[in-house]
């Protein structure tokens, strides 16, 4: 602003200067120089003057375009790659949207090497594609290209625990979600990466913390945290199983609602079975079908292992007497006299049961039986 004002005041002096020295050319240069014949010469030393000073600013305005051309072309160049690394940012977003994540890594990656914006997030997305994609390898690469310390960014930590989980790392992988865990909110991606944790390490604590996580990040939306809650408890007790570890399945079947329960139950019985616990699954049915009997529990009743069928028949008959309208109870009943060689009797029961309700497994059993 300054040189602006300085160039004005100094034209409007040259101005005043000139047109004295126009009309009245010897006045000016006697009162100049005391020299009057210097006069005559006056106009030519304007004139002089003028071209000088026209050609001496086209050169320097020649040379300072020279000099910013290099950083003109540094800023046009930017600008284009810039727009490019957006566009290719933009259609491996969409890919990773669409569920093509080998695609989506590849093209987030370019733009992740690249020297643009958005590098840091075409980082971590390319990193989560890859993970979506089994490809650890670049994972590993794209989130080191994100330069994110740990702690500094919960999407970076987030994806650096998973590639951790996947490394076979658990510790370091520990140390990451740890950054990320919400103590009062809740992160649900957090609660399934301290379940895979749970998984390779078996430090069961960690699944405690997964669950309370869990419930906090979803306590407003009860269908999806039924839904997550219900694989997070079915894959626990998988692994209890698993180890043969019947403390912990216990706790884990403790650590489920009515509802998780009830959704769980086959895979309840099953489990005790595989345990070696026939005894505890019958005493489990047996109380839930005297409470209100539930179809799905005279069905795994009816199924359980051959031993004590004898005394499983005589219960179920208990039952028939007080409901003998009762399409389940009859076919439980006729597959327990199934098991026991009893063809005859299992027949009867199952065209009595199809009697009262049409229904597919019943049909299936009794051809079984042809």
């Amino acid at each position: 602003m300054k040189n602006r004002i300085v160039l004005i005041l100094a034209s409007i002096v040259f101005a005043i200067v000139l047109v004295l020295a126009l009309r009245y050319p010897g006045e000016v240069v006697v009162k100049l120089t005391g020299y009057p014949s210097l006069a005559i010469n006056l106009y030519f030393f304007i004139v002089v003057l003028i071209v000088f000073g026209i050609v001496l600013g086209g050169i320097i305005k020649l040379i300072a375009g020279f000099v910013k051309l290099p950083t003109r072309l540094r800023q046009t160049h930017h600008r284009h790659q810039t727009k490019k690394g957006e566009q290719v940012f933009c259609e491996g977003l969409h890919l990773y949207l669409q569920g093509d994540y080998t695609a989506a890594s590849r093209l987030l990656m370019k733009t992740a090497q690249s020297k643009t914006n958005p590098r840091l997030i075409a980082a971590l997305f390319a990193a989560d594609a890859a993970l979506l994609d089994n490809d650890i390898k670049t994972a590993r690469k794209a989130i080191t290209l994100s330069g994110v310390s740990p702690g500094e960014d919960a999407a970076a930590d987030i994806v650096a625990a998973e590639i951790a989980v996947g490394d076979e790392a658990p510790e370091s992988a520990a140390f990451r979600v740890n950054n990320i865990i919400d103590k009062k909110s809740g992160n649900l991606r957090a609660s399934r990466i301290l379940i895979k944790l749970c998984e390779k390490s078996g430090a069961w604590h960690l699944a405690e913390q997964a669950l309370w996580q869990l419930d906090r990040a979803l306590h407003d939306a009860p269908r999806r945290r039924q839904y997550i809650r219900i694989q997070i408890i079915s894959a626990l007790l998988r692994q209890a199983v698993g180890q043969k570890n019947k403390q912990q399945f216990n706790r884990w079947w403790q650590q489920a609602d009515e509802a998780t329960k009830e959704e769980l139950l086959e895979l309840y019985i099953s489990s005790l079975a595989q345990l070696g616990d026939i005894k505890e699954a019958e005493h489990y049915l047996e109380k839930m079908i005297t409470h209100d009997y539930n179809e799905r529990a005279i069905e795994q009743y009816g199924m359980l292992s051959d031993s004590g069928a004898e005394y499983r028949i005589k219960r179920t008959e208990q039952w028939l007497k007080q409901h003998p309208e009762n399409a389940a109870l009859l076919r439980c009943l006729a597959r327990l006299y199934k098991t026991t060689a009893q063809p005859d009797k299992a027949r009867e029961y199952l065209e009595k049961s199809l009697a009262i309700k049409q229904d597919y497994e019943t049909w299936r059993e009794l051809n079984k039986l042809a």
